[in-house]
């Protein structure tokens, strides 16, 4: 392969503010903590990319976040596990 897998995932972690939507990854995290922490409310304080990983048609990534839920003093570390395609499209996989 002419392509360093592990090479290319460094630069992709250390990029990836550049080439996605932040927003739109925040509203992403946003809709599927929700769904997982069973609240109607809450805030995306951090977000990041842990795991850029090559597939046939896409990208495997991992999305930290970071929320504050209303009315607790703890703040809840979550992952979520997405694909984005080759165009563009992100799909959400599981959140834990």
């Amino acid at each position: 392969m002419v392509v360093n897998i592990e090479k290319l995932e460094r630069i992709l972690i250390a990029k990836w503010a550049e080439f996605l939507d932040v927003r739109e990854l925040m509203k992403l995290v946003e809709k599927h903590a929700k769904i997982h922490l069973s609240v109607d409310t809450l805030e995306v304080q951090r977000v990041t990319i842990s795991r850029f990983e090559l597939s046939e048609d896409g990208f495997l990534v991992w999305v930290e976040s970071v929320v504050n839920l209303p009315n607790q003093t703890e703040k809840v570390n979550m992952t979520s596990e997405c694909y984005l395609l080759t165009n563009g499209i992100f799909r959400h996989m599981q959140t834990i």
